[in-house]
């Protein structure tokens, strides 16, 4: 691990406060790759993207956006063009820049937004994936167990179970939980016993 300084203004001049297009994102990310790795093979594909990534923190927030969104879909890919010796065309070889650079040829996507986490059925949440790849929309439908349930929920068809009861008091759970050891009674539930009443002062969780 290294400490990375980035004392040099990142490449969108006007734009700054904008946005960028794909291709003026991609050459810049590689100008801040080559100015801290000195050429191919000096930097892993991770320094690379811990690169882009702190290079993104520096900008205004909405090119910030824009810049996690590119080191996303491309950051890995582009480390490893570079580490290919492909730094100068990698923009162009990704399709992200035309051969003369500063364009973007890449369209555009219509109706292409992820959905939020939203109940199907009992127990079960989906939501869509969606991200614009130049032009074309690709989505992908992730699932979870809903709140107060746990369970390996990937597909549909994967079983997600409640969260075991206190006596008379429902387990709780965290959606996206996975293991009956999520599952909590939560902090304030009150009960009683032979020795008297009591109280959870913090959430008690379950145990194997």
């Amino acid at each position: 691990m290294f400490a990375i300084i980035f004392c040099m203004p990142f490449g969108f001049g006007a734009q700054a406060s904008s946005t960028a297009s794909t291709c003026d994102m991609c050459e810049s990310m590689l100008a801040f790759i080559a100015d801290k790795c000195f050429g191919m093979g000096n930097c892993t594909e991770e320094e690379m993207v811990s690169i882009m990534e702190t290079a993104a923190l520096s900008l205004p927030a909405v090119l910030r956006a824009q810049a996690e969104i590119f080191i996303q879909q491309y950051g890995i890919a582009l480390a490893q063009l570079y580490n290919l010796g492909q730094g100068e065309s990698a923009c162009e070889v990704l399709g992200l820049c035309s051969s003369g650079g500063g364009e973007d040829p890449c369209p555009d996507c219509t109706d292409c937004s992820s959905t939020s986490w939203a109940a199907i059925r009992p127990g079960y949440e989906s939501r869509v994936s969606a991200s614009c790849n130049c032009g074309v929309c690709e989505k992908n439908t992730l699932y979870r167990c809903a709140a107060d349930y746990y369970g390996y929920s990937e597909t549909v068809g994967a079983v997600c179970k409640a969260c075991p009861k206190l006596g008379s008091v429902a387990g709780k759970s965290n959606a996206g939980s996975t293991l009956i050891t999520d599952c909590f009674v939560p902090s304030g539930t009150t009960g009683s016993e032979t020795a008297g009443n009591f109280i959870y002062t913090a959430n008690c969780y379950y145990s194997n």
